[in-house]
């Protein structure tokens, strides 16, 4: 086809709501057609498509979003220079392949001459002229480009002191005293609107940082200006902190905080140790942030304190904020509570230092304490409105050293994952003398409580959940590892409680308490120590006193005992209690007291006798729960003194013919379970059936359970209980010897579940007595 005379480029103006642009020239592909907005490329069938391709009149460009109000839009043809087309000898040689090849040919020749490159994008001479190439490079440079008197190029050296020198002086990054160190500024003077002087003064205004802009890397990334960026973080040394432990501190870190609230801001300290001697509080919502505990110190003064301070718990609460980063020191002199926080609540401190004073919690809701070192104080919580409690503090990765926790009137406390080591080492949570009605949930887990002079856990009128932790301390005072009092629907599970001072586990007016799995060894005094309490589990447990391979152990006197002889219910399974010198179990009260042959020494008394508190209270064994055999060396006592029966009645007509009826109804017979266990090795028996008896009695019309011969028991459904041992570790000393062997994970039925049912049973001493005075 012919190829008309055409300019192959055009541009136009978007508006912001135009889509669709016209071009008016061919284009014999749409790769050929280049379309910039605001001198950026597009891409074809992304941004933008095109119709028309191969019309001689043009087609149109349509975009995906219209083009911004005022951008330029330009396209322009940019035909490849090469050529797809092989022609072969003796091949076919079509006119429109032919013609569409030399087509290309024309265009691209339109495009050197009016299009968007080539000639039209260069310096040109008329029609007719010729030019010599510039000079080389090195005789260019520092030089401008003149004409001689044949107007052709050469480079001229530039006067001195004229425009042209200056220009090339001002473009000069090769000497300070040139390009940028030949503009003067003085902020003294009134520089117009509109002039560089003008906008360098305001950038050195308060509202600077407004005229500079900011964008983040990354898609989706906007404009912002640099003071929007930075008022993101407000510093204390925006307000004058020195940070040289000399100068106090305190007013520039409260002028922070202040302005930080009406911004929406956090407060950052950077490093530098920060004498603060006077009082800082942080507003709701701001928080305060260092560059690292170690690096950002705050040295808090006689009179310093960083407090966050609300009305109520509800509306008027304090907090939603962070305190991290940071070291919390006192240096000597400083107040007992550095860090204090009244009716405040949602608080974090993390990745802290407390070194040499304390956290005060007074009236409080969710506040978390984490990953902080503390040193030489505590963490004291509590409510001071009577019938009122604190919730919610959760004190997780910490470690302390000579450092206590004392929480009263708190409900959900949370302790995990934290060592505390150091005569004052200690975890005390009690309920509080103005909440006695109320017990409040309490979980401490995987956390080591060593080294205390007092008890390592000690809890009060709570209800406990203690797993996986281990305590050892008391030994200065003779306190417990661990001490519950008046606690309720608790739990210890996987505790170990070892070379304490005086008993492993203190339990003392606590019920529904359960011991599941936990450890108690070499402790000066006993393993367990109950005490008026109710209603307690233990399974599965070692009370015992074993030598130490490290040494410095006590040698355990007793395992589990009831000291004041007044604990009822008592469920006693599957403990391990041997090598205690004194006393393995002593349990002398009207109790529950479940034996369980699961291996463990459970049961093995080293005393002279086993006996009730109470005499004639208590029962050895019951009818769903029988011993097999017992073994002894000589027979069981029954009373018979005649001071305690009423007269002794001869028997009647009726009882020597039940008894004469019993006489010849007694056999020989098996027990169907014995033959189940050992088959034809079962032994026989004589007796007769409990049936029979009672069949006896109701044929003369005497009822046969008026009649202690006669027996017959029901028990309730006895629920299986389950012991489950955790995996054990190896641990080797640094001699690479193994001091504790692995151990895999293990569940262990310590009693077997049991439907509920009945027996018949008879006293066979008392059958052959009926029987023998019949006769």
């Amino acid at each position: 086809m012919p190829v008309t005379e055409q300019t192959p480029i055009g541009s136009a103006v978007g508006n912001g709501v135009a889509t669709v642009f016209p071009f008016d020239y061919y284009v014999s592909q749409a790769a050929d057609l280049v379309v910039q907005i605001d001198g950026v490329p597009k891409v074809l069938n992304v941004d933008y498509t095109v119709s028309g391709i191969g019309n001689q009149q043009g087609g149109q460009i349509a975009f995906a979003v219209a083009p911004g109000v005022a951008t330029s839009v330009t396209h322009f043809r940019d035909t490849s220079l090469d050529r797809s087309i092989d022609y072969q000898t003796t091949g076919d040689l079509f006119a429109n392949t032919l013609d569409f090849d030399v087509d290309r040919l024309w265009l691209a020749l339109q495009e050197i001459y009016s299009g968007g490159k080539g000639a039209p994008t260069a310096i040109r001479v008329p029609p007719g002229e010729t030019v010599p190439p510039l000079p080389k490079a090195t005789d260019r440079a520092n030089r401008v480009i003149g004409f001689d008197s044949n107007g052709n190029p050469i480079a001229v050296l530039p006067t001195g002191g004229d425009a042209t020198s200056l220009a090339i002086d001002l473009a000069s990054s090769n000497s300070a005293a040139k390009g940028a160190g030949q503009i003067g500024f003085a902020y003294a003077l009134a520089y117009g609107a509109g002039t560089l002087g003008r906008w360098l003064k305001d950038l050195a205004q308060s509202a600077g940082s407004s005229f500079i802009g900011f964008i983040r890397g990354g898609v989706g990334a906007v404009l912002r200006t640099v003071q929007d960026v930075l008022r993101e973080r407000v510093s204390v040394k925006d307000y004058g902190a020195v940070g040289n432990g000399v100068a106090n501190d305190a007013a520039a870190f409260q002028a922070a905080a202040t302005y930080a609230a009406t911004v929406g801001a956090a407060v950052f300290v950077p490093d530098g140790k920060y004498l603060i001697n006077g009082i800082v509080t942080l507003p709701d919502k701001v928080s305060l942030w260092g560059n690292g505990k170690s690096t950002s110190e705050l040295q808090f003064g006689p009179s310093g304190a960083l407090r966050i301070t609300g009305t109520n718990l509800g509306a008027g609460a304090s907090g939603h904020l962070s305190i991290r980063g940071l070291g919390i020191t006192n240096q000597g002199g400083g107040p007992t509570y550095a860090l204090q926080l009244s009716y405040a609540t949602r608080v974090l401190v993390s990745d802290c230092v407390i070194y040499n004073t304390s956290i005060q919690l007074s009236a409080f809701s969710y506040i978390n304490i984490e990953n902080c070192d503390m040193f030489g104080g505590k963490i004291v919580g509590d409510h001071p409105t009577v019938n009122e409690i604190s919730e919610a503090l959760k004190i997780s990765r910490c470690n302390g050293s000579n450092f206590g926790i004392d929480i009263k009137d708190t409900a959900d406390v949370h302790i995990s994952l934290t060592h505390l080591l150091g005569p004052a080492s200690q975890i005390l949570i009690q309920r509080g003398e103005q909440n006695s009605s109320f017990y409040p949930p309490v979980q401490i887990a995987n956390c080591i409580v060593d080294s205390g002079d007092d008890e390592g856990i000690y809890l009060i009128g709570v209800a406990p959940r203690v797993s996986d932790t281990f305590v050892s301390g008391g030994r200065t005072n003779l306190k417990s590892g661990v001490r519950l009092n008046d606690c309720v629907e608790g739990s210890l599970k996987g505790v170990t409680s070892r070379f304490c001072g005086n008993h492993g586990l203190h339990l003392g007016f606590s019920k529904q308490i359960k011991v599941l799995g936990c450890h108690f060894d070499d402790n000066k005094v006993s393993g367990i120590r109950l005490g008026d309490s109710s209603n307690i589990t233990i399974i599965g447990n070692t009370a015992i006193n074993q030598p130490s391979w490290f040494g410095g152990n006590y040698p355990q006197v007793n395992g589990i005992v009831d000291e004041p002889s007044n604990c009822t219910n008592i469920t006693c399974v599957g403990n391990q209690v041997s090598g205690n010198t004194s006393t393995q179990i002593y349990l002398p009260a009207a109790s529950n007291i479940i034996h369980s042959n699961s291996g463990y020494n459970e049961g093995r008394l080293t005393c002279d006798s086993w006996r009730p508190n109470t005499d004639n209270s208590a029962s050895l064994g019951t009818s769903g729960a029988r011993w097999s055999v017992v073994y002894a060396a000589s027979g069981t006592i029954n009373t018979s003194d005649e001071r305690e029966k009423t007269s002794i009645e001869p028997l009647t007509e009726a009882h020597r013919r039940i008894a004469l009826f019993l006489k010849g109804k007694i056999g020989v017979f098996r027990f169907k379970d014995a033959i189940e266990q050992k088959g034809e090795g079962a032994r026989y028996h004589f007796g007769v059936g409990a049936q029979t008896v009672a069949a006896a009695f109701a044929a003369e019309g005497l009822d046969p359970h008026a009649y202690a011969l006669f027996c017959f028991d029901e028990w309730p459904e006895l629920p299986e209980m389950v012991v489950e041992h955790p995996e054990v570790p190896e641990v080797r000393d640094d001699d690479g010897k193994v001091v504790i062997e692995h151990q895999p994970a293990r569940r262990e039925v310590v009693q077997e579940g049991k439907p509920a049912g009945n027996r018949y049973g008879i006293r066979y001493d008392e059958l052959a007595m009926f029987i023998l005075a019949a006769i």
